[in-house]
């Protein structure tokens, strides 16, 4: 259609110029225009899908290269913390220059892709350095005693954007010069690791690490790892702020000198300086008003476990914050601690909730309202219920209006919305996502953590039938599944103040005919509306929630 708009519009433009006519109106005019750079636009895409290799402009090949080669992802937004891979980065770069004359001279041409610098490859800083022009650097330097640290790009140091700097271990420390011999008035993500044991003293905030001889005016994200001093930094511009190990950090008087924090978290962390759970002092309160994301994570500290909750009562949390609780203990956050996330007044907001169970046992609950989100991340979440370390329905449901539960499982622990009071719930969509074991070793370990499901159904309907009962308020219920005994043996309640008005059944199964034989009497004598779906009319709904998504860690170990 808008190609042949568009040959319309050029013939009555042939017309008039044959005609000496200047008629065509403006809005004639951007239509065309528009048009003919989406006719350009196509006619592009049909010629850089079918060229050869060989053929592509050197500009097309620039953008391949760079969506092609890896990259160091520097924020704390959706990743949080990786280990330095500058180095396989760098090497990874290397090949593209002894393809063929064409490849090397569109590489080499490219400043944007050598701008990724090991301290480590003599051989290649310098012409990385030459190669990537005025672009902005991301950089790894490396303390060490025997040599200074950073020559190489002292004169590119207005180019630094993001730097990573290593300390050597702690029996390697001994007069070690942690300034650098640069400025860097550019650099806006600094990430610090320390390798070794770190000890159990104490941090101390009025003893700090001069980096930078004349400060870093542009830094807004530092991450921490392991480390047993702090640098000093303009900790009152920081936007992101991720602290992993170390010693232990008095986190309230840290917190104070971060007034425009954006995104804290804090994993594995040793903190200290906090009250007692039952203190209720308000003069110990933390103001930060721009926080968005809070995240609180334990893996392998269960000290962290018993401390990190404190940190909510003291911290005036804002508006709109996202709340996320994440790792393989992280329902230990809440079962050894004496605080309620019930008491934060955010909480009371909250009206949509997902639950979404995995095969693997990765559990993840997500909720969130009109002024708060917060996500919980359970990997090992089959471990931790067999052990019973709490529960993962730690949000209050008061006001959840709207449940969205996806399984892949078929088994006792469906009940985790069971036992809750859901008062306001209207709406619930429920998916059945049962992945059957694909081998035997599959069946061993579901069996080993009571998990083995079966083609039956009876739990599925157990617990709708029990959500539906206790769920006064309850008016739509919509499922997805290839099970097609689930709907006819929905035993729903007749007797409620609203009674349930619709239930839509999406068969996601293959053989269609098989509906045929489901005997829906006793729900339609239920339900006013009955909704069976041959193949699913709406996609099954999405359990991630875009303003909380889960912070995703990797466990790096030590580094060389």
């Amino acid at each position: 259609m808008a190609v042949q708009r568009s040959l319309v519009l050029s013939e009555d433009l042939l017309i008039a110029v044959k005609e000496d006519l200047q008629m065509l109106s403006l809005h004639e005019l951007i239509e065309l225009d528009r048009h003919t750079a989406h006719i350009t636009s196509l006619v592009r895409a049909r010629v850089n899908t079918y060229a050869a290799v060989n053929k592509l402009p050197d500009e097309l090949l620039a953008i391949i290269f760079e969506y092609a080669l890896p990259w160091r992802n520097s924020g704390l937004h959706s990743r949080g913390y990786q280990k330095p891979s500058h180095k396989s980065d760098m090497l990874a770069r290397i090949p593209l220059t002894h393809v063929c004359r064409r490849w090397r001279a569109a590489a080499v041409g490219t400043a944007t892709l050598w701008t990724i610098i090991d301290e480590g490859l003599d051989h290649l800083q310098d012409v990385f350095l030459d190669r990537s022009g005025d672009a902005t650097i991301q950089a790894v330097v490396r303390y060490t005693i025997d040599q200074p640290t950073g020559t190489h790009i002292a004169r590119h140091a207005e180019r630094l954007n993001d730097l990573f700097v290593i300390y050597p271990p702690a029996n390697e420390e001994s007069g070690l010069i942690t300034e650098l011999p640069f400025s860097v008035p550019n650099l806006e993500c600094l990430t610090m690791y320390s390798s070794g044991t770190v000890g159990r003293g104490r941090i101390n905030l009025e003893t700090l690490d001069t980096i930078f001889p004349h400060g870093t005016p542009s830094l807004r994200r530092l991450v921490l790892w392991h480390l047993r001093r702090l640098p000093d930094v303009r900790y009152e511009q920081l936007t992101d702020l991720f602290i992993s190990h170390g010693k232990r950090l008095p986190i309230i008087d840290l917190l104070r000198r971060c007034p425009a924090l954006q995104n804290l978290a804090l994993i594995d962390a040793s903190v200290c300086g906090l009250p007692p759970s039952e203190n209720e002092n308000s003069d110990i309160q933390v103001e930060l008003p721009n926080l968005r994301v809070l995240t609180l994570g334990t893996y392998k500290n269960p000290v962290a476990a018993v401390n990190l909750p404190k940190l909510l009562p003291v911290v005036a949390i804002p508006r709109g914050l996202t709340l996320r609780l994440v790792g393989s203990q992280a329902t230990m956050l809440l079962a050894l601690n004496d605080y309620d996330l019930h008491h934060m007044p955010i909480m009371s907001t909250l009206t949509a909730m997902t639950v979404d169970l995995r095969a693997d046992g990765h559990c993840t609950l997500r909720a969130s309202g009109p002024s708060a989100s917060v996500l919980l991340d359970l990997p090992d979440f089959r471990m931790q219920r067999r052990d019973g370390l709490g529960e993962p329905c730690f949000v209050p449901l008061s006001a959840v209006e709207v449940v969205t539960y996806r399984t892949e499982l078929r088994n006792k622990d469906l009940d985790m919305l069971l036992n809750c009071s859901l008062p306001s719930l209207r709406v619930v969509h429920f998916v059945d996502a049962y992945v059957a074991p694909r081998n035997p070793q599959e069946q061993l370990r579901y069996i080993d953590y009571d998990l083995q499901g079966g083609p039956d159904c009876d739990d599925y309907i157990e617990a709708l039938s029990w959500v539906a009962e206790e769920s006064p308020r309850l008016v739509e219920m919509e499922i997805w599944s290839s099970n097609v005994e689930l709907p006819g043996k929905l035993d729903l309640p007749v007797h409620t103040d609203v009674p349930i008005r619709k239930v839509t059944f999406h068969y996601t199964g293959e053989d269609d005919a098989i509906l045929e034989e489901v005997d829906l009497t006793r729900l339609r004598n239920r339900v006013p509306e009955v909704v069976l779906c041959t193949s699913p009319s709406e996609p099954e709904p999405s359990t991630t929630m875009p303003e909380n998504e889960a912070l995703q860690w990797e466990d790096s170990g030590e580094w060389s």
